[in-house]
Order: C-alpha cells, then structure tokens, then sequence
C-alpha cells in the first residue's frame, strides 16, 4: 500500500534518486552495493563462504556476504524489476537515525567513503563544479548561474530515475516531490557531518548499541540493554543477521543476486522480498 505521510514520500524520494543513483553506477563499475533485506543468494554461495555463522562478528553482515561471494568467482547483479514496500513509518527521527547508522557503517566498513561520499552529493559538487568552472574560464562564467543550472538540471533528472524506478504512477505532486527532494538534498551533507562527528564508532540497533572497529567488526556497547551482563562478542558468536535471505533455484549456476538495503521506500532493486 502506497502511503502518502511526509516521511513515507521522503524515502520513496531517497531510494529512488540518491540511492539508486549510487546503486546503479556501483552496479555498472563492479562495485560491491548488493546488500539489505531483498537479498536473493544460492544456498551454495553461502556455503562458499562458510555460512551465515563466518559473518557473525559483522553488524553489516549482507555487505561482506556479498563481498565473500564476489571473491570466491560468483557474480552479483541488480534485478531490473523493482521491489515495492512502504511501512509508511512517521518518525522522522527514526529515519534519520537510519541514514546516520549506515554512514557509520560504511566509514567502518569502507574508509575512503569519509571523501568520496560528501562529494557525490548535489549540493557538494555543484558548488565544486561552480568554484572550478569560474576558475579555469578565467571568471567568465558567473558561479552562480552555473551552480543554479547544475542544481535544476539534477533535479530533473532525478525525477527521471524515480519514475524509472517506481515502473508506475508515483503516489504524490510535483509539489511533494520537490518539498521531499530539496529537504534530503539539505539534510543529506548535515546527516553525513553529524554521524562523522557525534560518536562515530557507536550505533544502535533495535535495543542494543554497538561498538564498531575497523573493517566493520562489531562489539556489544552497552551491558545494561542485554539480557545478561556476562553475554560478548566474539568473531564466531552471532550478534546480528539482520539481512534474510532466501535461495532462489531459477538462478542459473555460477551466479549470485544480491540487492538493495532497505527497500521501505517503495522503490527497490528486486524482484522478491524475504521480510
């Protein structure tokens, strides 16, 4: 059910234009992107790589499962049917909480992101592109008019891709799309600096919170949420299989489809869900 709450049309607008912005090209260059709960991999796959019990120590587990599988000849690929699912959640808050706990995620897991991922955003480059082209043309070309072309014609195509997306009429105006995409393209750099610099090795999911290391390992934070104060982490212990994963035996052998993180949005990569 496609629902029409502010929150509901801002990830419907995140997943359909930055992050499958990012998903797409990554797609395209062989970058690993396939990750989240529409996950489809081959039962032999994951026995490749040890099962699901080799990535315990890893919170972001779905991302180094389909990094293992990558590096053992298996091919991972983005299905060109989209996965549709709204929860239509009202809380603000929790979603930026989630944009933020996958920026940690992803410094821990992928360092250089802490510079290449400011610069992928509109905002960011643009005012890159501005500062340069009046440069090198020797101040013959006004900043701003360029920064303002650069802005409307990534709107525009931004509007492109999430109808490309969608495969279907979108649940909201104009108007609500750009309410929804100027509010991310503003919010996005904010969420990125405040994730950096406010805790950066410490994240919460459902009731615990996590210690991160670097290359993605994940320790218990706080004692007092758990259970029982003895319970630890360790490289062979399970703390969280976060992603589902189904087999899909239509796939040909010697390949992999693995998918996109968190396909709340209505938008998505993936012909099945395992919820």
């Amino acid at each position: 059910k496609q629902q029409r709450r502010f929150v509901a049309t801002l990830e419907k607008v995140f997943f359909g234009t930055a992050h499958a912005r990012v998903y797409l090209m990554a797609d395209l260059v062989g970058a690993i992107c396939h990750t989240g709960m529409s996950t489809l991999l081959r039962k032999q796959a994951m026995d490749d790589c040890g099962g699901l019990q080799a990535f315990a120590a890893y919170l972001a587990e779905d991302y180094f499962m389909a990094k293992w599988v990558v590096a053992r000849g298996w091919r991972t690929t983005i299905s060109g049917r989209p996965a549709l699912q709204n929860n239509g959640g009202s809380d603000l808050g929790k979603f930026h909480d989630r944009l933020r706990r996958w920026v940690k995620l992803r410094i821990a897991m992928v360092p250089h992101t802490i510079v290449l991922e400011p610069l992928s955003e509109c905002l960011i480059l643009g005012a890159c592109a501005a500062w340069a082209a009046h440069t090198l043309s020797g101040g013959s070309i006004d900043p701003y008019a360029f920064y303002m072309v650069h802005v409307l014609v990534w709107f525009l195509l931004d509007w492109i891709l999430l109808n490309v997306m969608q495969n279907g009429p979108l649940p909201f105006t104009k108007f609500e799309y750009l309410v929804a995409w100027l509010y991310r393209e503003f919010m996005g750099p904010y969420l990125f600096l405040t994730a950096l610099l406010w805790r950066p090795s410490v994240v919460t999911w459902t009731t615990r919170q996590y210690r991160l290391r670097w290359g993605g390992i994940s320790e218990i934070y706080n004692q007092q949420s758990t259970s029982s104060s003895s319970e630890a982490i360790t490289a062979t212990v399970p703390i969280a299989t976060t992603t589902s994963v189904t087999y899909d035996t239509t796939v040909p052998n010697n390949y992999c489809s693995t998918h996109q993180q968190q396909p709340p949005s209505g938008t998505g990569f993936t012909s099945k869900i395992k919820v």
